[in-house]
């Protein structure tokens, strides 16, 4: 017998406009050590979505662990991060080329090429996921959807901006420090 569809009867939460045909973890589980995989967020969507965010996680989950600061950081790199990178010898190759080690003055940093914009890119997915998953909103595709770096200044301009309207808000934790999230609503939630 068929295992029935979570998600039956769901809008795609990525693109809002298509039926889901799939349940995606909006964070990648390939991100989490196996034993930290549970309880992770999903949604419907639909296969143009789930294989273009499956692209940018590729991509991520192989480069993102080289600058983990997290409880599991360095078995992540350690023990998953080769395995990628087998599969994948044209990064493989991109990455060791732009490989750089400088002093610096508490020791050795490494460095390793890395493409922004596929971060950005994925985290405008995980915003839509984390609105529908914690709010069962949809962003309409008519809305803007930003996600972005910013560090020091610019943090704590955005952060005096949004977080005094925010009417809800989220706190999470997931796959202990693998990924911290804050999410804040400004809209009163429907009831």
């Amino acid at each position: 017998m068929a295992k029935r569809f979570k998600f039956a009867g769901e809008t795609c939460a990525y693109c809002a406009t298509q039926p889901a045909t799939t349940v995606d973890h909006v964070f990648s589980r390939e991100f989490f050590l196996v034993k930290r995989r549970a309880n992770l967020p999903q949604v419907p969507a639909c296969n143009p979505c789930n294989n273009a965010k499956s692209k940018l996680e590729h991509y991520l989950t192989a480069v993102l662990p080289f600058g983990g600061r997290h409880t599991d950081s360095t078995e992540n790199l350690t023990n998953l991060v080769p395995r990628r990178l087998e599969k994948n010898q044209a990064l493989h190759r991109r990455l060791a080329a732009g490989h750089a080690g400088q002093g610096t003055a508490t020791g050795q940093a490494t460095t390793v090429p890395f493409d922004s914009e596929k971060l950005t890119a994925l985290f405008e997915y995980v915003a839509k996921g984390l609105a529908w998953h914690h709010w069962r909103e949809l962003i309409a595709p008519t809305s803007a959807v930003w996600a972005g770096l910013l560090a020091g200044p610019g943090q704590a301009l955005f952060d005096g901006l949004f977080t005094h309207r925010a009417k809800a808000r989220v706190s999470e934790d997931l796959g202990g420090g693998t990924f911290a999230c804050e999410e804040h609503r400004a809209l009163p939630l429907r009831r």
